[in-house]
């Protein structure tokens, strides 16, 4: 098999990168109709249009990207095939030439209708518009009125999209498809046509035993069950508990359209090429209940597809001090099939790039690298380049703590997506300990962590509650918070709280720790959020005001170390915008903490690192676009830890430890590089 080509393969020297800097047009993926229908078109922009498609600005592209590089091209926005039809074919025609210049060619498909044409050219399209819960349409943001959002379980829909699928594959030979805006609308925008309010109860029926219907609904028919009628008195917005049966199972039918929605996608295109690769933009987490909201519950994705966070939440450093970004976004490309891209700003795609596991192909190597929908030059860019395949690709992340976002808990509690996990999330991150999102599906692989943090995961099922206890009488540790376990995946009370049952927890007004088995188990009766949301109040918050470790986060901080048996795996002490992530490097035997810094300016100040010995000989490399330190870190071995410290830090360095002796090997498998102990094998 030939040597996958990737964008290190050809890498151009500063100077020259300068220039062809100065000469490039970057191509869109808006075609130039959409973009005049939309307004606010910059005079003059067609020169930029005409000039992009031409070989010789595609030349200028592909030295730039190198082979295998990608950028987005303009293909089907949603405006109808006979009033896009110049446009698409000259997409065919820069896509023709994008290959013949070693490029791959990923196309757009919009996922609006947009009426005026539309509705022109394809009549039959006004039934598969969403319809909302005051029965008119479903339309876009911004005031683009004019753009109907379709909907995604209708028939006819689908079979149009295969069909743009099938145009991308034969005309334009797409190497990529990316979707955009097929995940849905807040509700009262939900979608409420009548195929929704028929597949609705149709799916709970098929979910649930006559038994089963009967003690969760009342009535074993549920035929009769629609959406949830939504008024000005009983808004979505003000709900912050769901203990409605038939409100929590329109929300997972929500959830489960969407996935089935590209599910029946990306088998159509997986069976007419098995190698394109499909991106989508369903967004990252965030605080604001994406399940309720948007239909999108991350733990259920199980398709190798790259997802786009699509949020323009670069890394910065927030106005409180904390440190925003879309990590936890890259995080859960370890727990779950989807592999995650920001593109938005160098600093996101050095955050991705470090953070993210990339997919293995044949074709492309490791993807998304640096120049496939990431734009970063100069020599960062250079870097992130050239070590893709050596510092970045699928390399396993360590991990000691694993946070649980369990379905109930978080689907059902809006007010966990601003609180509970989000908090911690955020404390381990500025903290800077080895940590990991984990779902209910990642629940039989919690051996390789030390601890699992249920922060207020109060609802939880049986099964999940069986599997937790199995893992603390295995020697794990657990740390739970404020109501954790006191309800069912129904959200029904127990009458004993489910971490008491299982593990002898208590779980009241007090602190408290026990031993199970061979392993820990900590309660802390509260979180102390730094933002308050007030019963009725809409919980939708932002990054700079609620990305914020709880005030008592060193209370959570002690009894995660307790839980654990000991310090951390690694342990980072640095100025607060001083960023980290772990992760295997060149071979498995190595150890590379990623040290970013998320501030405008260099940082001035010692950051020092210490990692458990674990009996071996070590040697440090650090490798960074950034100038070398005057004199390289010196390491010390003392009481199992082994320690070193850098002066500073301008952008990025990537400290690399290998113990003494180890060889230059990788395992490559089909799926990619292969290496025990993925997230850290807990001890």
């Amino acid at each position: 098999m030939n040597k996958p080509v990737t964008t290190a393969d050809a890498i151009v020297g500063p100077e020259e990168e300068q220039e062809l800097l100065k000469q490039v047009v970057w191509p869109s993926h808006e075609p130039l109709a959409f973009l005049r229908r939309r307004g606010g078109l910059k005079r003059g922009y067609e020169a930029d249009y005409e000039r992009y498609h031409t070989p010789e600005n595609v030349a200028v592209v592909a030295r730039l990207l190198g082979p295998g590089g990608m950028h987005i091209i303009h293909f089907y926005k949603g405006m109808g095939l006979k009033h896009e039809a110049a446009e698409m074919e000259r997409c065919y025609v820069l896509a023709r030439e994008m290959h013949r210049r070693g490029l791959g060619v990923c196309v757009y498909i919009g996922g609006t209708m947009h009426t005026e044409t539309m509705y022109a050219d394809h009549p039959e399209a006004r039934d598969w518009a969403c319809v909302a819960t005051d029965g008119g349409p479903v339309t876009y943001m911004m005031y683009q009125l004019w753009r109907h959002f379709a909907c995604v379980n209708h028939p006819d829909y689908r079979a149009f999209m295969r069909g743009l699928c099938d145009l991308a594959i034969d005309r334009a030979e797409a190497d990529w498809i990316w979707f955009d805006n097929n995940i849905l609308r807040a509700e009262p925008r939900s979608c409420r046509c009548r195929h929704c309010r028929a597949l609705f109860p149709r799916r709970v029926m098929a979910k649930y035993s006559e038994a089963e219907r009967v003690e969760r609904f009342g009535c074993a028919d549920l035929g009769g069950i629609q959406p949830p009628a939504w008024s000005e008195s009983w808004p979505p917005s003000r709900l912050h508990e769901i203990s409605d049966p038939v409100v929590q199972e329109w929300i997972d039918f929500r959830c489960h359209s969407v996935r089935d929605f590209f599910g029946e996608m990306e088998a159509h295109i997986h069976r007419r090429k098995p190698d394109c690769i499909i991106a989508l933009n369903i967004k990252g987490i965030h605080p604001h209940n994406l399940c309720f909201d948007n239909g999108i519950d991350h733990g259920r994705w199980d398709l190798r597809l790259v997802n786009s966070c699509d949020a323009g939440l670069a890394p910065d450093v927030g106005p409180r001090g904390n440190l925003i970004g879309e990590f936890r976004s890259f995080k859960i490309s370890h727990t779950t099939a989807l592999s995650v891209i920001d593109g938005h700003s160098d600093r996101g795609n050095l955050l991705g790039i470090v953070m993210n596991r990339q997919l293995h192909t044949e074709r492309f190597g490791c993807v998304p690298a640096n120049g496939q929908a990431m734009l970063t030059f100069g020599a960062l860019g250079r870097f992130l380049k050239s070590r893709n395949d050596t510092l970045y690709g699928q390399r396993p992340i360590y991990a000691d703590v694993a946070v649980l976002r369990s379905w109930p808990s978080m689907a059902y509690n809006g007010i966990n997506w601003m609180h509970g996990p989000f908090i911690c999330e955020q404390g381990l991150w500025e903290a800077r300990i080895p940590f990991v999102i984990v779902f209910d599906r990642n629940l039989d692989d919690l051996a390789r962590y030390r601890v699992v943090l249920l922060a207020n995961q109060d609802a939880l099922s049986d099964a999940a509650v069986d599997r937790l206890k199995a893992f603390v009488a295995d020697g794990g540790g657990l740390v739970a918070t404020d109501g954790t376990g006191r309800l069912d995946d129904w959200r029904r009370p127990r009458l004993v709280n489910a971490m008491t049952e299982a593990l002898g927890l208590p779980t009241g007004a007090r602190p408290a720790r026990v031993r199970f088995g061979r392993g820990r188990a900590a309660y802390l009766p509260r979180l102390e959020a730094q933002t308050v949301f007030r019963a009725g109040e809409a919980l939708r918050g932002s990054h700079a005001d609620t990305a914020l470790p709880p005030r008592n986060w060193r209370s959570v901080e002690a009894a995660l170390r307790w839980a654990a048996g000991g310090a951390f795996r690694f342990v980072v002490r640095g100025p607060r915008q001083v960023a980290a992530e772990f992760r295997e490097g060149p071979t498995p035997q190595d150890r590379v903490v990623h040290l970013m810094n998320f501030a405008a300016k260099p940082v001035r100040g010692r950051i020092q690192v210490d990692m458990a010995d674990e009996g071996h000989g070590w040697t440090l490399k650090l490798d960074s676009p950034d100038p070398p330190p005057v004199r390289a870190p010196a390491l010390t071995r003392a009481r199992g830890r082994v320690t070193f410290a850098l002066p500073g830090l301008k952008v990025y360095t990537a400290c690399i430890l290998r113990p003494a002796g180890a060889r230059r090997r990788s395992i490559v498998g089909k799926d990619g590089p292969v290496r025990p102990g993925a997230h850290g094998v807990r001890p």
